[in-house]
């Protein structure tokens, strides 16, 4: 059986936050752009007395820091220190464009390179610009949106990593996991909702809406409901009949019983939730829970949202996709259960997904998180219960990427990647 093989153990993404303190504005613009333009990124703090010649940030250098204790941060003092030769680094700078590069020169410092602001420096090849956030995957860029953005921040989960090399690949046209680069993710019904941004869902609980309600003349009012009435996302309105609403969540609950109420003033609430998980004993006529099938149906049709998607997905249409895929479950199911390995299952809908394959050492592994539990390391205690309880050997199949990922490295990588070189023709 063909199987593609996607490495990216040595590999790591992160997120830069080239954002210094005590810069105005057009300061920090015009840094981020220098940055940009000298193929560089850095963290800035006062130096100690070792500042004459061009350095690499040792760990003795590292040492002198947290003794002197000058005003850094010691996270992320050892992340850049971390970042590696042919890392992929990501960032947003002020004029909200997305800046994607690979690491060619590790932590350095530069008396005769530009910006005292930037004491330590990274170098990497380009910085590949995307301008617009559609152009970029939801799950990428919805990582960014978080309130308190570290300096600089390692990925560790390999869905999202993936999509950044993904991106990387994309435009500079360097494809850098095997031959042939990252494929698309699997796009199914059963993950469309988790690939798509809230605007991207919103947008297409509003063509549902609209496909449904066509012989009622609705009009969209896009910021009809972001004051006045929070609890919807927008509402439809038609001259001759009453407004129709809904809500939509991603990945939240919505509680049925907060809209009952409101039965009277609406044609028809729409409500969405991605959880799946709403009750729909005590709806009423007007109140419809949109079904996830009915919601990835229009997006078969919905063409600028299916187009966009397309950059980085590839899209079933539910059917020969889905029992391509299903054959490719069953047939590594069988092909490794010849070979004396086990599977660690967890259920979708009727179907269970592979995620971890750990031959016949699981509880040895099991058995490695216990020992570790008093590790003072806080990254290292993390990803030993990540490898332990999720990925063991930190190699698995991913039912999104069609592949075998091997994430991590441990003492048995090899001879686990050997092992499934006998069952599988991998690629």
């Amino acid at each position: 059986m063909d199987m593609r093989l996607l490495d990216i153990r040595n590999i790591n993404c992160w997120i830069v936050n080239l954002k210094p303190g005590g810069l105005e504005r057009k300061e920090l613009e015009k840094l981020q752009e220098s940055c940009r333009l000298k193929c560089i990124f850095g963290i800035g703090w006062p130096l100690p007395d070792f500042s004459s010649t061009k350095l690499k940030l040792t760990k003795d250098i590292k040492d002198i820091y947290k003794e002197k204790k000058n005003d850094i941060s010691e996270n992320a003092l050892e992340n850049i220190s971390r970042v590696k030769k042919g890392d992929i680094m990501i960032m947003r700078n002020l004029n909200g464009h997305y800046y994607v590069s690979r690491v060619i020169e590790e932590a350095f410092y530069d008396p005769d390179l530009f910006n005292s602001v930037l004491s330590w420096k990274v170098r990497v090849d380009d910085w590949y610009e995307y301008a617009l956030e559609s152009d970029l995957p939801m799950e990428v860029c919805g990582r960014f949106s978080q309130r308190n953005q570290s300096t600089i921040s390692r990925i560790d989960n390999y869905r999202l990593r993936l999509l950044i090399i993904l991106s990387y690949e994309k435009k500079s046209n360097k494809p850098i996991v095997g031959e042939n680069g990252v494929p698309k993710i699997k796009l199914t019904r059963d993950n469309f909702v988790r690939s798509l941004n809230y605007m991207e869902l919103e947008n297409l609980v509003c063509k549902y809406i609209s496909d449904e309600n066509k012989k009622g003349n609705y009009i969209m009012l896009p910021s009809s409901s972001k004051i006045s009435h929070p609890k919807y996302e927008f509402i439809f309105v038609s001259n001759s009949m009453k407004p129709i609403t809904c809500q939509v969540k991603n990945q939240a609950e919505i509680n049925i019983n907060d809209y009952i109420d409101d039965k009277d003033i609406y044609e028809k609430i729409y409500l969405f939730s991605g959880q799946k998980n709403n009750d729909k004993k005590n709806l009423l006529p007007n109140i419809e829970i949109i079904d996830s099938d009915d919601l990835y149906n229009t997006l078969l049709g919905f063409t600028y949202l299916k187009n966009k998607l397309s950059q980085y997905y590839s899209i079933s249409d539910g059917t020969n996709f889905d029992e391509d895929w299903g054959k490719t479950f069953s047939g590594m199911e069988i092909e490794l259960k010849k070979n004396g390995w086990q599977n660690k299952k967890r259920y979708q809908k009727d179907r269970f997904i592979y995620k971890a394959y750990a031959g016949n050492d699981v509880n040895t592994n099991a058995q490695n998180v216990e020992n570790n539990k008093e590790n003072d390391n806080e990254e290292e205690k993390s990803i030993s219960k990540w490898r332990g309880v999720e990925f063991y050997y930190d190699i698995f199949y991913s039912e999104d990427f069609d592949g075998i990922i091997v994430a991590y490295e441990n003492d048995r990588t090899n001879e686990i990647i050997e092992n499934l070189k006998k069952i599988f023709k991998l690629s």
